[in-house]
């Protein structure tokens, strides 16, 4: 499995540079599941439902786009599985959707290869035990992305340490070495095919907290991107250089709306709110690494730091008791009320038609103080201002129930299959 990695990221608004290159085992016979951020390609909803009741009128109401009909149909939004390999490589984790199917088919299917007589009657006695995945699930399933281009990378990774190894002798003085002038080799690097241009010159926003900013650093190590951080609390990007790929994520403290409150958040750099976090240090630190444009996907979620904020403000302003069971309808209204102005800022900010997702909610493994219930109840929100608005779900969370092992006990998780399941 896979082994501990730690990065240092910064706290402060200085950039570095992480070449995220690492030796590790390679697990043979792994299948990548369907890679980065873009493969929630079906951008736009099909209509946007009736705005929240619950939620001011007085904002104004941007429809989202209908996708379409050049758009592929989403296989993560369709009813499937986490196909995950009884061998234990993770890297052989992917997503498969449920062929729609007749009774009799799906029986036929599952027989294949045991005893369809027995299956035909519903006997698990008759049940094949294989690991066989048919084709007709595999033709609805997304392609191998991440492991095409992590292959890709090794590839290229090789080619280059040759490289360096033959310059080196060749600087040394040991002896000619064919393709070296001067210390240095050239190497024709392999190129990518026309495949991907989907993916060229692509830019893809992650708003939210530590889940987005590890799930694109780890994705980005995987493919053998270059990582920049802003800092571990601020935000980074990965770029792709073969594609002009370029996947950032901005570091928000929630939907926090005040900035006077000194100790709430006291140990957190300022500003607080996300109008203030994004104007003064988000955007500024786009244009500086020239990638602030509109993108060509924003994805947004706001779960975990407002849980803790709202705790913390209620108790502040003597109208929570600390630590109450679950969240009050009020409280939540307010929640979903910020979560709508944030997804109409943005697209004020950009673009009304900048194609958008809402990420949802993974399950936290602490189970004291109400925190599961707080979460699914922010996430209900979350999803219901989404379908008001028309912007679809980046299912991410969905599929990571049961992925315990990989998690730190209470909320992230580190390099393994949920890193693939991102990579859709």
């Amino acid at each position: 499995m896979s082994s501990h990695r730690s990065y240092t990221l910064l706290r402060s608004p200085g950039t570095v540079i992480m070449p995220l290159v690492r030796s590790r085992p390679v697990f043979a016979g792994g299948v990548f599941l369907a890679s980065t951020v873009l493969f929630a390609l079906v951008f736009f909803a099909d209509a946007a439902a009736e705005q929240l009741s619950t939620i001011s009128s007085a904002l104004p109401s941007i429809k989202y786009n209908t996708c379409p009909s050049s758009c592929p149909p989403d296989p993560y939004a369709q009813h499937g599985m986490v196909h995950y390999s009884a061998s234990g490589a993770y890297n052989e984790t992917r997503w498969v959707p449920f062929p729609e199917q007749n009774e009799e088919a799906q029986m036929a299917m599952a027989a294949k290869g045991g005893n369809a007589a027995d299956w035909k009657y519903g006997r698990i006695s008759g049940l094949p035990l294989t690991d066989e995945i048919p084709e007709e699930a595999w033709d609805i399933a997304p392609r191998d992305w991440t492991m095409q281009l992590r292959k890709w990378g090794l590839e290229n990774q090789a080619l280059l340490e040759a490289e360096a190894e033959a310059a080196k002798a060749a600087g040394a003085g040991t002896g000619a070495v064919e393709g070296v002038e001067g210390g240095t080799a050239e190497v024709a690097l392999m190129e990518l095919g026309t495949e991907w241009d989907w993916a060229r010159g692509k830019l893809v926003v992650f708003i939210g907290s530590s889940h987005d900013r590890n799930n694109v650093w780890q994705w980005c190590d995987e493919v053998i991107g270059e990582y920049t951080s802003w800092g571990g609390h601020i935000g980074g990007f990965c770029h792709i250089e073969a594609l002009d790929l370029t996947i950032a994520h901005w570091f928000l403290y929630g939907l926090i709306d005040d900035e006077s409150l000194a100790k709430i958040r006291s140990a957190e750099g300022r500003p607080l709110t996300y109008e203030l976090r994004i104007k003064d240090v988000m955007r500024p630190l786009m244009v500086e690494h020239g990638i602030d444009r509109k993108p060509d996907l924003m994805v947004v979620t706001s779960l975990f730091w407002d849980e803790g904020a709202i705790e913390e403000y209620g108790v502040h302003y003597s109208h929570r008791v600390r630590k109450a069971p679950a969240f009050a309808y009020n409280e939540l209204a307010w929640h979903r009320s910020r979560f709508r102005q944030l997804i109409t800022h943005l697209r004020e900010m950009y673009s009304p038609s900048m194609p958008m997702m809402v990420r949802t909610r993974h399950i936290r493994l602490i189970t004291g103080w109400w925190l599961q219930l707080k979460i699914q109840q922010l996430d209900q929100g979350c999803r219901a201002v989404a379908r008001g608005l028309g912007v679809r779900e980046f299912t991410w969370g969905d599929k990571l129930e049961g992925y315990n092992q990989f998690s730190d006990g209470d909320q992230h998780y580190d390099y393994g299959p949920t890193t693939y399941i991102f990579g859709e």
